[in-house]
């Protein structure tokens, strides 16, 4: 009996270990199951958004290049011309005739001027809700202290001047609802009697954004941010144009350690305690760097960029739970997974 006891604990041990064997094999192979998936979803979800990156890229240089060409054909036009020489009111009626004509057949365009070289506007129209209203007059003001008028007046003759994207100022005070606007500007000079004007184009904002929004429809959250991690657009419209109210970068407020990488390069993802940030540059002026002189404020075409980002929360159950769940595994594994799902361990996710 002693014998077939120490025969059958033998063969317990050796059950065990073949057990606990194949246990640890299996847990291998489901690990190294998962971490294939997971690499395969992240890489699908790269080459996803980059595809959406690129589109919106390409979309919005385009509405800058042809807003870039149009304002440049606006101030070579026979009535602008005439005007900048005579600033007679024949001349302004002329001159207001024409930018009507342009302004509707361009609905991408909120506003069209002729702004004089001490600020006040001489002409303006504006596109509002489908019609085209001219300023009357005594109605027109003065842009002298504004940033955009200072910028473009000490450029030479036919270069041009492309503003920040931001919000459209009457009277000194913000529009409400906001208007997202971009400004395109053009000095020139009448030779004989030295008067100078400028030509100023309002592309509407809302229009871009609605490119980046559309282009980036996705299940994830999408931001678009300026060079210093403003949010011009993002899941929370609360959140964005925060510096046009003196308060500071949301977006780099919220998430430090991941607007450090944004803002150091052009592309690339980054997994941090709050989630997965996927991320890419636009440059809008690259395709217009080749006219006379391209000047962004202070900055240059290549300094002139936005940054769209997705985001995947950590708390979003639908990406990171769903990694776990599509593989059906063992309610042990489950388990030990979901404890550790937080671990430096697990981080293969985004391998």
């Amino acid at each position: 009996m002693a014998g077939s006891g120490r025969h059958f604990r033998k063969f317990l041990r050796s059950v065990l270990v073949l057990g606990i064997t194949v246990v640890l094999v299996f847990t291998g192979i489901v690990f190294g199951t998962l971490e294939y998936r997971a690499g395969q979803e992240l890489e699908v979800l790269k080459a996803r958004e980059r595809a959406r990156v690129q589109l919106t890229s390409w979309l919005l240089t385009q509405a800058f290049d042809h807003a870039a060409s149009d304002v440049q054909a606006f101030v070579r036009m026979p009535s602008t011309l005439a005007y900048n020489q005579s600033r007679s009111p024949e001349d302004r009626q002329l001159l207001t005739q024409d930018f009507g004509v342009q302004l509707a057949q361009k609905p991408t365009y909120s506003q069209l001027r002729f702004i004089g070289i001490d600020g006040s506007e001489k002409v303006r129209l504006d596109r509002l809700f489908g019609r085209v209203l001219v300023t009357p007059e005594r109605q027109l003001q003065s842009k002298a202290g504004r940033y955009y008028f200072t910028d473009s007046r000490s450029l030479s003759d036919g270069e041009l001047y492309v503003s920040p994207l931001d919000l459209n100022v009457e009277n000194g005070v913000v529009d409400a609802p906001y208007l997202p606007t971009v400004r395109f500007a053009v000095p020139l000079t009448d030779q004989p009697s030295g008067r100078r004007g400028l030509v100023v184009l309002n592309v509407g904002g809302e229009l871009l954004l609605d490119t980046f929004r559309f282009s980036m429809t996705t299940q994830h959250q999408a931001f678009l941010l300026n060079s210093e991690g403003y949010i011009l657009h993002g899941p929370d419209r609360g959140r964005a144009w925060g510096f046009m109210f003196g308060l500071p970068p949301a977006f780099a407020s919220d998430y430090p350690e991941a607007w450090a990488q944004v803002q150091a390069s052009d592309s690339g993802e980054l997994l941090t305690e709050d989630g997965l940030f996927l991320y890419e540059t636009v440059y809008p002026l690259e395709r217009i760097a080749a006219l006379p002189a391209v000047d962004a404020g202070t900055a240059t075409a290549d300094s002139y960029f936005w940054k769209t980002v997705t985001f995947v929360p950590r708390k979003q159950s639908g990406f990171w739970g769903g990694l776990v769940r599509n593989l059906r595994i063992e309610k042990g594994i489950r388990y030990s997974m979901c404890t550790r799902r937080m671990n430096p361990s697990v981080r293969f996710f985004w391998r």
